[in-house]
C-alpha cells in the first residue's frame, strides 16, 4: 500500500507498507512437526516415511538424510520518504523499517540416520548380512528442531540532487542502517565462550535487547555515502558516474551461520563401531539408542558447535558483507 500526501507547494511525502512471504504455519503446528519427527523404528511414534538407511553395497533405502526439509519467510517493510523542492536542489530525506522472519527445518538426520556397513560379519566390506540380521555398526541423529529467528532494521537517508549548472547534475547523500543480528523467538541461542578453556553460553528466557539476546552485539557502524554526477558532454552524450556503499545484512549461508542451531536445543550426534567390533551398536528392531543420543549433557570436544564472535561486523562473510560500487558509463541519446 501507498499513500502520497503534499505537505506544502513544494512538499511531498510518500509512506509505503510492503508484506511479502509464504503462507504462514502456527506456531502450534510447526511445535507439532518438531516432536512428531519419526525415529525407525522408535516405540510410541507416529510412523512417517522410512528414515535413510545406508547398506555398504547397495542404493540407500529410505528417504535423504536432509528430510523433512521446510522454509516459511515474510518480510514486513515500512518506508516513508520526504521530498522538498528548494531552487536547483531536489532532497530526499527516508526512514525504512525492515523486519525479516523465517521459520525452517533444515538439519540432517532429523528422523535418524542407519549405516550398515558389514562390520560384523564382511569385515566391512559388503552391509547386506548384517542388515538381514538388524545389526547396525553406525548412526546419525539430530535432534528435530524448528528455527523461529527474525532480523530488524532500521535505515535513515539523506540526499540532494544539485543542478549545478545546465549541463552538470550532482547527486550525493548518506544512508545509515542498524540492524540486530539474528534472533530467536523463544531465544533459543547459545554460543561459545572462550573465557576460562572455553564454554557454552545461553540467552536467558526472559532476555530483552539486541546483544542480550542474540548474543552478538549489533554493529552500529554502517555508514553508507553515495555520490553520483551527470555530465552533458554534447547534445546526444551524457557521461555518468558514482559511487556509494552497500550492506548485506542477511547472509544465512544455508544453516551453518546460525548459532541458534546449537546445544543444548539441539544435538547433533554419530555414534559408530569399526571393524573388528563384535556387539552391534543396537538391533533394528529396538529403534535407536535414545538414552544416548538425547542425554542432559554433551561433550564440547566431540558434538558440531556453530560460533559467531560477540562484536558483530557486518564486513564479516559469517553474517553479512560491504560492498564499495563505482560505475561509468556514456549514454548516446
Amino acid at each position: 500500500m501507498r499513500w502520497l500526501s503534499s505537505v506544502a507547494a513544494s512538499l511531498l511525502n510518500v509512506s509505503t507498507r510492503i508484506f511479502s512471504g509464504s503462507t504462514p504455519l502456527s506456531r502450534t503446528r510447526w511445535t507439532i512437526l518438531a516432536t512428531s519427527v519419526f525415529v525407525f523404528p522408535v516405540p510410541d511414534r507416529q510412523a512417517k516415511p522410512l528414515p535413510p538407511i545406508e547398506i555398504n553395497g547397495l542404493t540407500r533405502l529410505g528417504t535423504s538424510p536432509w528430510r523433512p526439509q521446510y522454509q516459511i519467510s515474510q518480510a514486513w517493510n515500512l518506508i516513508d520518504n520526504l521530498s522538498w523542492l528548494k531552487g536547483s536542489h531536489s532532497f530526499k530525506f527516508g526512514y525504512q523499517y525492515l523486519r525479516r522472519s523465517v521459520n525452517f527445518v533444515d538439519i540432517r538426520a532429523p528422523q535418524g540416520e542407519l549405516q550398515i556397513n558389514g562390520v560384523y560379519t564382511a569385515g566391512g566390506t559388503f552391509g547386506i548380512a548384517d542388515f538381514l540380521l538388524g545389526d547396525v555398526d553406525a548412526t546419525h541423529f539430530t535432534t528435530p528442531l524448528v528455527v523461529h529467528y527474525f532480523q530488524p532494521g532500521h535505515s535513515f537517508y539523506a540526499m540532494d540532487t544539485w543542478r549545478t549548472t545546465p549541463k552538470l547534475t550532482l547527486t550525493y547523500g548518506l544512508r545509515y542502517e542498524l540492524f540486530s543480528p539474528i534472533m530467536s523467538r523463544e531465544n533459543n541461542t547459545s554460543n561459545f565462550n572462550p573465557a576460562n578453556g572455553g564454554g557454552v553460553i545461553t540467552t536467558a528466557k526472559d532476555a530483552s535487547g539486541w546483544g542480550d539476546r542474540a548474543l552478538i552485539n549489533p554493529d552500529k557502524n554502517d555508514f553508507a555515502p553515495r555520490l553520483g554526477l551527470a555530465y552533458q558532454m554534447t547534445t546526444r552524450l551524457v557521461w555518468r558516474g558514482g559511487y556509494g556503499v552497500f550492506y548485506q545484512h542477511y547472509n544465512r549461508i544455508g544453516s551453518e551461520s546460525l548459532i541458534q542451531l546449537n546445544p543444548p536445543f539441539l544435538l547433533d550426534v554419530q555414534l559408530n563401531q569399526g571393524v573388528g567390533s563384535t556387539t552391534p551398536l543396537f538391533q533394528l528392531q529396538n529403534g535407536f539408542p535414545l538414552s544416548t543420543i538425547t542425554g542432559v549433557g554433551f561433550d564440547l570436544t566431540k558434538i558440531q558447535f556453530r560460533a559467531q564472535e560477540k562484536y558483530f561486523r557486518v564486513i564479516q562473510l559469517q553474517r553479512g558483507f560491504c560492498v564499495h560500487s563505482i560505475s561509468f558509463r556514456i549514454r548516446k541519446r
